[in-house]
Parts: structure tokens; C-alpha cells; sequence
């Protein structure tokens, strides 16, 4: 049969979803994007002023973190403009899948600036 990793149909489900709708095209080219992000992506970082940051917003990050978990390690830069930051890994648990609707959800907790793929 086909080799470990090579799937038989891959060739047949192209043709298919290229000769569809342009909406279909559209469609699997958002998911190959989403999917080369998932495998290019070795880290996220989050970056909050200081000033800024309270109890709350970093509660709503943490239930967004759980809820999009995934395998990609979520560092948190916390920083003092023009003085000095402070980075720390998240641990484990709170890595996440960084799908556009995380990103979405982190950037409309902490800023559109906050949350960089690295």
C-alpha cells in the first residue's frame, strides 16, 4: 500500500476541491494557510505594557489560552516602555493552537500590537 505519511486520495481530493466553487478554493487555501502556521509556528508572544495590565485582562487571557490550547508554547512579555521588559515561558498547559480566532480573541483582549508568531 501507500508509504507511512503519503495518503492515497490526497492527489483526487485536489482535483475535487479545485474544480468546485471559487468559494471552495478560497476555503482550502484559509485551511493550508491555517495549517502551515500550525507547523511553522515554534512559539507565541503576548507583550502587555505594564502600566496597562490588570487582574482582569489577565484573567480573560488565561480562560483564552485554555480554551485554544494547543501545542505552540505562549511566552508574556511584560514591559516598562523605554526601561525595561521582563519575558516568562507559560507553562505547558497553556500552550496554544494559534488559529485566527486566538489571535482575534488575544487581540481584542490586550491590542492589536499584543500578539506576535514566532
Amino acid at each position: 500500500g501507500p508509504e507511512p505519511g503519503q495518503d492515497g486520495d490526497a492527489g483526487a481530493q485536489v482535483q475535487a476541491s479545485a474544480t468546485g466553487q471559487g468559494h471552495d478554493i478560497k476555503a482550502a487555501s484559509a485551511q493550508v494557510l491555517a495549517e502551515l502556521r500550525r507547523e511553522k509556528t515554534k512559539g507565541m508572544l503576548i507583550q502587555l505594557p505594564v502600566d496597562e495590565v490588570n487582574k482582569t485582562q489577565l484573567e480573560g487571557l488565561l480562560k483564552i489560552l485554555k480554551q485554544y490550547h494547543g501545542h505552540v508554547p505562549v511566552s508574556l512579555r511584560l514591559r516598562q516602555p523605554a526601561r525595561w521588559s521582563v519575558e516568562a515561558k507559560l507553562p505547558a498547559h497553556l500552550a496554544v493552537l494559534p488559529s485566527d480566532d486566538c489571535m482575534q480573541a488575544i487581540e481584542t483582549l490586550c491590542g492589536r500590537q499584543a500578539v506576535t508568531l514566532r
